[in-house]
C-alpha cells in the first residue's frame, strides 16, 4: 500500500500528535477497497455510487456475508451516511437493481436485504470498460505516432475530440442501450463472439461521433 494512502487510512489525524486521541471519529481506520471498474463506470451516477459503496461497506463488514455479499441496512442509516435525500436513495436503489448491481429482497418486517452482485456478467461494466480501453489505446497509439500529425496541437485536438465523442456516447441512452441489450441477451449463447461484435460496433459508433465532433470543432475554430 502506498504510504500516503496508508497514512490516510491508519493515521488520519497523526499531525496532531497526542491530541489526536481527543478527536472524535467513527470512520477513522475503516476503508472500502473499491475496484476502479466500479468507481469509473460511466453508467452509474454519483448518487448511485454513494449508495452502492455504502451497501458494499456494510456487506464487507458483515462476517456472515463473506461469499454471498448480503447486508441489511435501514434507509435512515444510508441517508445519514451519504447525505442523500430519501427520494435520491430510493431512485438509486431502483436504478442499481435495474442495472444488475444489486438484488433487493424484503423481509416480513419491511426491512430490505441487499445482495451485491457479481460484475462478470454486467453489461454496463463491460461496455464502460471497453470505452475506457478503446480511448486509452487509440490515444496511446496517436502519441506514439505524434510526428505524423500536421501540427503540434493536432494530437491534443484529436485526443480532445475523441474523449468528447466517448462522453457523448456514454451520456446518451439512445446510443449505448442497444449495445447493453445485445450484450445482456448473449450470456446464454456464444458470449465472447457476441462481445467482440458488440465492442467492435461500439468503437464504430464512437468513431462516427468523433468524426462529427472533429468537423464541428474545426468549423468553430475556423
Amino acid at each position: 500500500m502506498k504510504k500516503f494512502i496508508e497514512d490516510m487510512i491508519l493515521r488520519p489525524f497523526e499531525e496532531w500528535g497526542e491530541a489526536s486521541k481527543q478527536i472524535a471519529s467513527i470512520n477513522a481506520k475503516y476503508y472500502l477497497p473499491t475496484p476502479d471498474i466500479l468507481r469509473r463506470c460511466y453508467f452509474i451516477q454519483q448518487s448511485e455510487k454513494q449508495v452502492l459503496f455504502e451497501l458494499m461497506s456494510w456487506a464487507s463488514s458483515n462476517h456472515e456475508s463473506d461469499e454471498t455479499g448480503y447486508c441489511s441496512v435501514p434507509e435512515l442509516i444510508i441517508r445519514g451516511a451519504t447525505n442523500l435525500s430519501r427520494s435520491s436513495i430510493m431512485n438509486a436503489i431502483k436504478s442499481l437493481k435495474a442495472m444488475g448491481f444489486i438484488e433487493v429482497r424484503r423481509y416480513y418486517n419491511q426491512r430490505s436485504r441487499y445482495k451485491i452482485m457479481s460484475l462478470s456478467k454486467n453489461p454496463y461494466v463491460l461496455i464502460s470498460e471497453w470505452v475506457h480501453y478503446d480511448r486509452k489505446q487509440l490515444i496511446t497509439n496517436w502519441e506514439s505516432l505524434e510526428t505524423s500529425f500536421d501540427s503540434p496541437d493536432a494530437l491534443a485536438y484529436s485526443a480532445h475530440c475523441f474523449t468528447e465523442a466517448c462522453l457523448i456516447f456514454v451520456n446518451t441512452q439512445a446510443f449505448y442501450m442497444p449495445f447493453i441489450n445485445r450484450l445482456a441477451a448473449s450470456y446464454d449463447r456464444n458470449f465472447i463472439e457476441e462481445y467482440n461484435k458488440v465492442t467492435d460496433d461500439v468503437s464504430k459508433k464512437i468513431g462516427e461521433l468523433y468524426d462529427d465532433c472533429f468537423v464541428k470543432q474545426y468549423k468553430q475554430k475556423s
